[in-house]
């Protein structure tokens, strides 16, 4: 049951007892309804950017982590489920390094050790095991993040799978070693050729 105002209302009183006012409790009863519509108000919109934000990353093609400095994730988008084959809570709070092949662990490392506040952020690439056993190419830009203190807090990164064009720049680069081979072998050729002649046309 709500109480009358008049409840809620502090008398004033001057230097001689007398009543001159109640309005100073009820002033403070309103600043306290404005304070809390105002959290109310904020807490919307906060609610509305988080959801506008997760809109945005899940809705991404590119796969998205977070992770601290043993390699254990913390937020794996949905499409970076997708592509490791794994739901989320097979991910998150565990370490991503297992599904990187031995010899490229230590490039992830010297990466992502070389990350300082005046530089946080690098892109490289590296092989990475599926689960049906095929090896396949990502590239990532990494960004580390920083406290106030510049004290590492975690990483965040976004990939993507570059498999066919490290395929096609290997292809290239067989197809133009052949080519060089095949220029060896004609050019030597050629050199036999020129000697036989001259030694024709002496005789």
């Amino acid at each position: 049951v709500k109480k009358p105002l008049s409840v809620y209302l502090r008398p004033l009183k001057d230097n001689d007892g007398n009543i001159i006012g109640a309005i100073e409790l009820a002033t403070d009863i309103t600043q306290i309804r404005e304070a809390d519509e105002q959290r109310k108000r904020a807490e919307e919109a906060l609610k509305e950017s988080e959801a506008r934000y997760r809109s945005v990353v899940e809705d991404q093609t590119e796969l998205i982590c977070r992770f601290v400095s043993d390699g254990t994730l913390t937020f794996v988008n949905d499409a970076y489920c997708r592509y490791f084959g794994k739901k989320r809570e097979e991910l998150i709070g565990y370490s991503f390094m297992p599904l990187i092949p031995t010899g490229d662990q230590e490039i992830v490392r010297e990466k992502l050790s070389s990350l300082n506040p005046d530089k946080p952020l690098v892109t490289y690439e590296h092989r990475v095991l599926l689960p049906d056993g095929e090896i396949h190419w990502q590239r990532w830009t990494d960004r580390a993040i920083f406290d106030e203190q510049n004290r590492l807090v975690e990483y965040q990164s976004v990939g993507h799978d570059v498999t066919e064009r490290k395929l096609a720049e290997e292809e290239l680069k067989r197809a133009h070693a052949e080519l060089e081979r095949r220029v060896e072998e004609r050019t030597a050729e050629l050199v036999r050729l020129n000697e036989k002649l001259k030694l024709e046309i002496e005789e």
